[in-house]
């Protein structure tokens, strides 16, 4: 193999150094845990729904109980409706034709129902209640995207009408029993999958069953509400839990379930089971557009009108622009409403938007409903309700200008999530201006207990969740609206209310870490007799910092052990070095073992020239980068396939990689010690720091002094300062802070209490890490100093605590153990000039010869190598070439003359070719440079000494210093 030992810029880039931030490793704020969801968290515990707080398993909500992701290409044929007959230009009406082609896909078994781009107009044919419907499984009505396809409803006189119906068979009704009907034979007081009944014998295992209680008089009497005393057995609603049979034992004849139970089910209420195999499954909509055109009417809007026949309510009342019935798994993704040309109300739909009733497991996603014509009273304006439907999932969806939200009603409604969705602008509807207000407001319960249920990281804007005792409606009253729903971590943007939630349930309710500009949980109301006791509160404005951030996902994350991340510290690489091994920390679940199923990619997705990622095993990943900068690496481990994000879990690497001139100093303190309130005269410097803080009067409070020399930084400039404290017991919830202390001429052997140095500047709030290391910010303050005195001395105090037992222990310079002592970390670099102002610093170099190429002395070296040589470009000299080949002991090597002393301004890259084309030059990434003295030594890789003849070449590269 030849070598070539040249030192011409054959190529100048100038590629900024990329600007970033070496103390991003310090210390955030770290999380706090409910009460009610910590460690010791089961999804069954030996509690009772009538007397204790339960935090449920909710991780079963949405399509297949979450195990799987949405299909991306359901099975079977595709059905375009155009060649039905359907009319992509909305010239002529398409009901009939795209009716056509759901029909041919449900007589082959299933299949996609294909709307291209375009609009199809539609309408209720004859007497029907809706303009197209759906009734099989498997069919999937699909749309070229949202604002590519449209479908629009011409009809404007929609009563009780739907645009789009979906609908199991009769016999699939949750109320409709079938034999046998086994009874449960024990009160099922806590959350449960173990059902004992009577008789097992005409159940199987893989049956789909209703779980059924009736309650009557003595369950309204039970939980106070005597105003549904006297509407008989299931009068007001009825406890349903739609559940699967994983097992039978025959012999005790108890059934085991998929799910646990979500209230308590008592022999008194007629407890049973029977099956329901009817239900239609595998039904989507997705990707297109839906709205209608407006009604008319400029009069007839108020908020009673819907009940006098003629007005533009009651037309409208009762609409919806989609209903899902009798379905389980099943989807509705990526619909959006949208306002037809020419509707000058700017209203999109006429009343209502999407309505599940008696559905299990359908999930809604990625949906924006909005700006309904009417949203006055009779359950008008509701953008999605969820009645009577278990485990249900509505994520990622927005509600927007209408009179609720998200509504759930009736007892059947349990184990639902609403998840990150927002809520925007309630109390509105069009009508015929534009712009109206209803009567009704926020997203709630609405009626007769809907139980059990979440809302998950989700956002009130202009707008509020609520479960509250509602006396409202016909009879019986909507009453009692909730038990034991939580909402979770819930954001709160500006609003005309003063709190984000209203929580007053029966038995108990849950509001757990609220957060942004509204934050308060109000738990008052009516008839607050009815919902004692008071329900749980918990961190109130404090959501930022909840751990889990999202129950439902950490829940999921669990039970079906998908994969999580931790964050991938910040890496910096210290020239000569390029390259960087970056290894993540992945759990799938609360597990290490990798599933099958598990899939790993790693992408450079920003950073100056390129990057060699190889990933040799598991999940590590070698990164050798061609220049110096921020690279910025994206990590994405998934299951199924899946790139979807409740399957994939994706973390940043940060990579930086210095040019000449930066380096690391670990400094460790020269003086250190600790001081007691009630011993002030007593010194403390041992191999222990001790902080404390329970009252300005305690005289166990206790502070931590350090010093370090900075004398080794001077004439340095600071990049980045952190100051690291290790615990030596277990941090607790507490906050503490750090100050700089201008005297330095306190001792370590002589401090007390009472000539402790005054405080000078905070210099940061830092809780405790739950880690053992504690990473504080002093860049600011070590720059300052080591341009000064070069000393910097610091005072360390908690401010709070919980605990006022817990004293806080770090160890001291003199701790035993090396790996505890105190240590600051400081990333500093020359001050050196860029080349641009190191080439004007030289005025006898003409303008014309300032170029990095130029030689104006003549002496066969460019600027730029004179600037890498630190030689004066105007006066000729001679040395060694910059890039010589060496073969000691029959290894072939480069040696790089002096390049420990290379400016910060210029970076080395090695090239190779095989052939000396031009194009053909290829960076060297794998290669190896060694210090030796002041020189570099690069060492090709071994793949490339086993080729038979190349050239190497040095370019230098110039970079922002």
């Amino acid at each position: 193999m030849s070598f070539r030992s040249h030192t011409r810029l054959l190529s100048l880039l100038n590629a900024p150094l990329l600007s970033f931030l070496f103390a991003s490793v310090i210390s955030g704020v770290h999380g706090w845990e409910s009460a009610l969801y910590d460690a010791t968290w089961s999804p069954t515990p030996a509690l009772s729904f009538e007397t204790d707080k339960i935090v449920q398993d909710f991780s079963f909500a949405g399509y297949r109980r979450g195990e799987v992701p949405l299909p991306v290409n359901p099975p079977g044929a595709t059905f375009d409706v155009t060649t039905y007959g359907a009319d992509a230009s909305g010239a002529t009406d398409s009901t009939n034709a795209i009716q056509t082609a759901i029909d041919a896909a449900e007589a082959a078994g299933g299949g996609i129902v294909w709307m291209p781009a375009g609009t199809y107009r539609v309408s209720p044919q004859g007497g029907s209640a809706y303009s197209l419907r759906i009734d099989s499984d498997g069919v999937v009505l699909r749309g070229a995207g949202v604002g590519q396809t449209f479908l629009l409803n011409t009809e404007t006189v929609m009563r009780s009408k739907f645009t789009i119906l979906i609908t199991g068979p009769s016999s699939a009704a949750w109320a409709t029993q079938t034999s046998p009907t086994p009874t449960i034979t024990t009160d099922l007081t806590g959350p449960t999958t173990q059902i004992p009944v009577d008789d097992s014998s005409g159940l199987s295992v893989g049956d789909s069953i209703i779980v059924r209680a009736d309650p009557g008089d003595g369950w309204a009497l039970e939980h106070n509400e005597d105003g549904w005393v006297g509407y008989g057995a299931g009068g007001f609603g009825r406890l349903l839990y739609f559940r699967e049979i994983v097992a039978i034992d025959p012999g005790t004849h108890t059934l085991t379930l998929d799910i646990p139970t979500r209230y308590a089910l008592k022999t008194r209420d007629a407890a049973r089971v029977y099956r329901k195999p009817t239900m239609i499954r595998e039904v989507g909509l997705q990707d297109f557009s839906i709205g209608n055109v407006q009604h008319p009417g400029t009069s007839g809007w108020g908020d009673n009108d819907y009940t006098t026949s003629g007005t533009s309510a009651y037309d409208v009342h009762a609409s919806y622009a989609i209903r899902m019935s009798r379905t389980r798994d099943s989807w509705i993704r990526n619909v959006h409403t949208f306002r037809p040309a020419g509707n000058t109300s700017t209203c999109h739909i006429l009343n209502n938007g999407i309505l599940l009733s008696e559905c299990a497991h359908a999930t809604v996603r990625d949906c924006h409903f909005q700006r309904p014509q009417y949203g006055g009273g009779g359950g008008a304006g509701y953008m999605y309700r969820l009645q009577n439907c278990n485990d249900c999932l509505i994520q990622d969806s927005t509600a927007e200008f209408s009179r609720h939200g998200f509504v759930f009603s009736h007892m059947g409604s349990c184990g639902n999530v609403l998840h990150a969705c927002l809520d925007k602008t309630t109390g509105k509807q069009t009508g015929n201006t534009g712009n109206q207000n209803t009567s009704g407001k926020g997203s709630d319960h609405h009626m007769l207990f809907s139980h059990s249920n979440l809302v998950d990281a989700c956002t009130a804007d202009d707008s509020w969740f609520e479960a509250r005792y509602r006396p409202f409606g016909s009879a019986p009253l909507h009453n009692l609206t909730s038990a034991h729903t939580v909402f979770w971590n819930t954001e709160g943007k500006p609003s005309s209310r003063s709190y984000v939630v209203h929580s007053q349930q029966s038995r108990f309710g849950y509001a757990i870490g609220t957060r942004g500009a509204v934050t308060t949980v109000k738990t008052d109301g009516t008839s607050t007799a009815k919902t004692n006791p008071v329900d749980h509160v918990e961190g109130e404005g404090l959501g930022d910092t909840l751990t889990p951030f999202s129950l439902f996902r950490e829940q999921r994350r669990r039970r079906l052990s998908l994969p999580s991340v931790a964050a991938i510290a910040e890496q910096t690489v210290f020239f000569p070095g390029n390259r960087a091994q970056v290894s993540p920390t992945v759990q799938f679940g609360d597990s290490t073992v990798v599933p099958p199923d598990a899939s790993v990619t790693w992408l450079r997705t920003s950073g100056p020239g390129t990057a060699d990622l190889q990933n040799p095993t598991g999940f590590d990943i070698d990164a050798a980068f061609t220049y110096p900068g921020t690279h910025t690496l994206e990590f994405t481990v998934s299951r199924h396939g899946s790139l979807d994000d409740d399957f994939a879990a994706s973390t940043p690497a940060i990579v930086h990689v210095l040019p000449p001139g930066w380096q690391e100093s670990e400094l460790l303190p020269v003086a250190d010690a600790y001081v007691q309130s009630g011993n002030p005269d007593t010194n403390y410097n041992s191999g222990s720091l001790w902080m404390k803080y329970v009252g300005s009067t305690a005289t166990v409070n206790r502070e931590i002094f350090m010093r370090f020399d900075l004398g080794s930084l001077a004439g340095r400039t600071i990049e980045s300062a952190t100051l690291e404290l290790r615990a030596t017991d277990p941090d607790f919830s507490a906050t503490a802070e750090t100050h700089l202390v201008t005297d330095d001429a306190w001792t370590e052997t002589g401090i007390t209490w009472n000539t402790r140095p005054a405080i000078g500047a905070l210099q940061q709030t830092w809780p405790l890490s739950p880690d053992y290391v504690q990473k504080i910010d002093l860049t600011s303050a070590v720059a300052t100093e080591s341009a000064g005195d070069g000393l910097l001395s610091l005072r360390h105090g908690i401010v709070s605590q919980t605990n006022n037992a817990t004293v806080f222990k770090y160890g001291s310079r003199t701790a035993i153990d090396p790996a505890t002592r105190p240590r600051l970390r400081v990333v500093h670099r020359e001050v050196w000039p860029a080349f641009v102002d190191w080439i004007s610093g030289f005025p006898s170099v003409p303008v014309a010869d300032r170029d990095p190429a130029d030689d104006p002395d003549g002496d066969g070296l460019t600027n730029l190598e004179e600037y890498a040589r630190r030689t004066p470009p105007h006066q000729a000299g001679s040395g060694p070439p910059l890039l010589g080949a060496e073969r000691p002991a029959s290894q072939m090597q480069l040696r790089l003359a002096g390049g420990m002393q290379l400016p910060r301004g210029v970076y080395p890259v090695v090239e190779h070719t095989a052939t000396l084309t031009p194009r053909d030059w290829q960076p060297v990434l794998r290669g190896m440079w060694q210090v030796s003295g002041s020189d570099l030594v690069f060492h090709p890789p071994t793949s490339m000494m086993a080729t038979p003849t190349g050239f190497f070449r040095l370019r230098l590269q110039v970079v922002s210093p």
